[in-house]
């Protein structure tokens, strides 16, 4: 009795057929899980980025943060902030509600060792900001006490015109630039301070940009060519800044 042949063996095209399937599946699947780690694990200074658009806050300093993964975690805003920037020294700005509206990074953070003790400085609060007094000397040598609105986002202290001759500048001292403004471009000249100083925090040769009186209204700004030269750190709650030499 003769049976019908129910198997047989697949031939050669069907079985390169087949594995050439399963590698193209296997394939697609290891791409699609390497592209989904690095969606969840992006680097630091684009998580930093997406974070900060999300947040509607100002980001600056990113040119201090390097391209490491980063280590994110649940909670809240500054606590999200803090286990990002663990390696790194920032500054977090609020406004008037509380509410964080800018993000400075600073610097990496070094490995410990003796330094200075930092300086504490007690400020009052214009609206938002922090002001402290300082002491500045120009080339007539004479201290002169002012206040100062802490400015990260000035790139100087920032005088009236009206204090150049006072601090003993002669026209030779100085030079002229522009200067971009919220209203505008406007004409400055600029110089350097003998020194700046505020508590015990001391500075020399530090640049300064001198702006018409009507611009300036009666604020001066002491903007990142003191601050850059100290670790900053502005506290709110106490209405304190410290600063500490690098």
């Amino acid at each position: 009795m003769i049976f019908p042949r129910l198997f047989c063996q697949p031939s050669e095209s069907l079985t390169r057929l087949f594995v050439g399937c399963l590698r193209g599946a296997i394939f697609v699947f290891l791409l699609a899980l390497s592209t989904t780690a690095w969606c969840q694990d992006p680097t630091l200074r684009a998580r930093l980025e997406t974070l900060a658009k999300e947040a509607g806050i100002a980001l600056s300093g990113l040119h201090h943060v390097g391209n490491e993964p980063a280590q994110d975690a649940a909670g809240d805003l500054p606590e999200r902030l803090r286990l990002l920037l663990q390696d790194y020294n920032y500054l977090l700005v609020s406004n008037e509600r509380g509410k964080i509206d800018k993000l400075v990074v600073t610097s990496i953070k070094q490995p410990e060792r003796k330094s200075p003790a930092a300086t504490y400085v007690n400020t009052q609060r214009a609206g938002v900001h922090h002001q402290v007094e300082a002491l500045i000397v120009g080339p007539s040598g004479a201290p002169r006490k002012i206040a100062l609105i802490v400015d990260t986002g000035a790139s100087t202290i920032v005088l009236p015109a009206s204090m150049q001759d006072e601090l003993g500048f002669k026209p030779e001292d100085l030079e002229a630039e522009w200067s971009r403004t919220a209203s505008g471009v406007v004409a400055v000249k600029t110089a350097t301070l003998r020194s700046v100083q505020v508590g015990s925090a001391n500075a020399e040769n530090v640049r300064v940009t001198f702006m018409p009186d009507r611009r300036l209204g009666n604020v001066m700004l002491l903007g990142m060519s003191f601050l850059e030269r100290f670790r900053l750190i502005l506290d709110d709650a106490r209405d304190e800044m410290v600063l500490q030499p690098r």
